[in-house]
């Protein structure tokens, strides 16, 4: 009686055991905090807190796509630093592999950055490398997959210098400068027309001067001042900056 009491025990531990185990290795995902509409986290533990399988261990995190002519990025995560990650368009065609940084926003709540990167290639939908970045110097693009450019990003030394945006019709929706990081200089926008959607000037990340809003039709919907009297100043080192 009592070796088959002891029996049930370890069996009923191996069973316990086994369980847990598989709680720990189950797949699952939450939205990250970095841009929860944005970054989903995959990740394995009991997610009761602490470190390791205790609490979140993350493996991948994906960047999933916006509409049926974005594609998928995922960040095979390692760790705080740098990782690797690699994005496809809909039909699966490379658009973008390289290192980017992922940083932390607090225990078990990591914050990837895919426009941090290290070294990155970028493909047009046909496969083609169209830009590269080395050693954080250099330039990202993507395309729709109907081969419209849609963003750009300038780099040099791990630092933004120019950013621009394209509408789905090829028409450029936004171009900024930046110095040190921070937006920096004069600012317009667009609507996908084509029409003038905004227009003012940025200083190291603030709006200075007047800034104007412009109605669809092209009329002016209302014009804001925000003070400050270095707005040639900004000019004037955007025209240093520009490459």
């Amino acid at each position: 009686m009592a070796s088959r009491a002891a029996l049930c025990l370890v069996i009923l531990l191996i069973v316990i055991g086994a369980a847990i185990m598989g709680a720990c290795l189950w797949p699952r995902s939450c939205p990250l905090s970095v841009c929860p509409e944005c970054y989903t986290g995959y990740y394995r533990g009991l997610d009761i807190g602490g470190p390791g399988l205790l609490g979140r261990s993350f493996y991948r995190l994906v960047l999933p796509p916006s509409d049926e002519a974005d594609g998928w990025t995922e960040i095979d995560y390692r760790g705080e630093g740098w990782n690797a990650f690699r994005g496809t368009y809909p039909d699966g065609t490379l658009r973008e592999e390289g290192e980017c940084r992922v940083g932390s926003n607090g225990p078990d709540d990591p914050a990837p950055d895919i426009h941090d990167v290290k070294w990155g290639k970028y493909h047009d939908p046909k496969g083609v490398i169209v830009s590269e970045i080395v050693d954080g110097t250099g330039r990202q693009t993507y395309f729709a997959a109907d081969g419209t450019k849609i963003w750009e990003l300038d780099l040099k030394d791990g630092q933004r210098t120019r950013h621009a945006m394209w509408a789905p019709n090829g028409q450029i929706t936004s171009e900024q400068r930046y110095i040190d990081g921070k937006v920096h200089g004069p600012f317009v926008g667009y609507y996908h027309s084509g029409v003038k959607r905004v227009e003012g000037t940025k200083s190291r990340g603030k709006d200075v001067g007047l800034w104007t809003w412009y109605k669809p039709d092209g009329t002016v919907e209302r014009v804001e001042d925000h003070g400050g009297t270095d707005t040639n100043d900004a000019m004037a080192d955007r025209k240093e900056e520009k490459p």
